[in-house]
């Protein structure tokens, strides 16, 4: 993790509501440490209309969620999705995370893919943690710009893991494939009569 991830940084952070041209809605973005979690792990099952996504930047914290536990650590992510019952049970002295609340459209596809992946801990690969710290950086500039490369890059996040970016990439796989069966079938046909090895229909 780069120095963006530190507590002096996050303490700056101010709660921010975006609005977006893309389906989803960014409600707020914040830093909460081991000094701060204990309000939350106090509450009750409860849920919200809107997506949960921790990201754990440092120690370890403890969910409660749909009466079972998962275990989030350093360098890892929980998405917790809308109506689920949840709760902090407890946390490390070295805690700290940060975490976003939107919501999508319940008929967007990616709704669906968001759910299938909720509930579970999840590596952060390097793609979004780049993303997470321009998030970070933008959330501390505040400029006019922010918002939209906020909402991109937050985008990604949710793109990633989706696992959208995984099934475009078999599709184009499974395409590539396709052609390459077709262009071999027919070089088969225009060479019935012709003696042919395995080296000329694979080349």
């Amino acid at each position: 993790m780069k120095a963006i991830y530190s507590c002096a940084d996050f303490s700056s952070l101010a709660q921010m509501r975006i609005s977006t041209g893309l389906p989803i809605d960014l409600y707020w973005m914040r830093a909460i440490d081991n000094s701060e979690v204990a309000v939350y792990q106090t509450q009750k099952e409860h849920r919200h209309s809107f997506f949960e996504l921790h990201f754990v930047l440092s120690g370890e914290m403890r969910y409660c969620i749909k009466g079972e536990t998962v275990s989030v650590k350093n360098g890892q992510l929980l998405l917790i999705p809308p109506t689920e019952m949840h709760r902090v049970l407890d946390y490390s002295a070295d805690f700290l995370k940060f975490s976003v609340a939107f919501s999508m459209p319940r008929e967007e596809e990616m709704y669906d893919a968001l759910s299938r992946v909720s509930g579970q801990a999840h590596a952060v690969f390097d793609g979004m943690r780049e993303s997470l710290e321009m998030c970070f950086e933008e959330s501390r500039r505040n400029t006019v710009y922010s918002p939209l490369i906020i909402r991109n890059r937050f985008f990604e996040i949710l793109y990633a893991l989706s696992g959208f970016h995984e099934k475009k990439r078999t599709a184009r796989e499974t395409g590539k494939a396709d052609i390459r069966l077709i262009k071999a079938k027919q070089f088969i046909e225009d060479n019935a009569h012709t003696f042919l090895g395995c080296e000329d229909v694979a080349g």
